[in-house]
């Protein structure tokens, strides 16, 4: 069975964006958004929540027209959110994943800082 994200279709669990493919509140404003650069159906996704990924690294791949597209990621960061599964067709510039890059700050990092 196939998952089609569109506006005819209620978002997915874990979804980070609306169907006009913007932003939810659930992500926040310092977290990089990974998005598919065409359409096409998910064929695997090769990073989970809490995984490190680098500038350029894959965190999906896309099969469309009967090519495998990988989904890189921009910059460097922690995987934050991933919000397609094997199997999901996706539009262009649909969210895949979302990271924290690497020197933002979090809640644990300044927490105690004495500022």
């Amino acid at each position: 069975m196939t998952t089609t994200v569109s506006a005819l279709t209620p978002e997915p669990a874990g979804s980070t964006t609306t169907t006009d493919g913007e932003p939810t509140a659930a992500t926040g404003p310092e977290e990089d958004l990974i998005r598919a650069e065409i359409p096409g159906t998910v064929l695997e996704v090769t990073v989970t929540v809490g995984d490190r990924v680098t500038a350029g690294g894959v965190v999906a791949l896309l099969e469309s027209m009967k090519m495998e597209i990988p989904v890189i990621a921009e910059s460097a960061g922690t995987v934050t959110k991933v919000a397609v599964a094997e199997g999901w067709t996706v539009r262009m510039g649909d969210v895949v994943a979302a990271s924290l890059p690497d020197g933002t700050p979090t809640e644990e990092n300044t927490a105690h800082d004495p500022a």
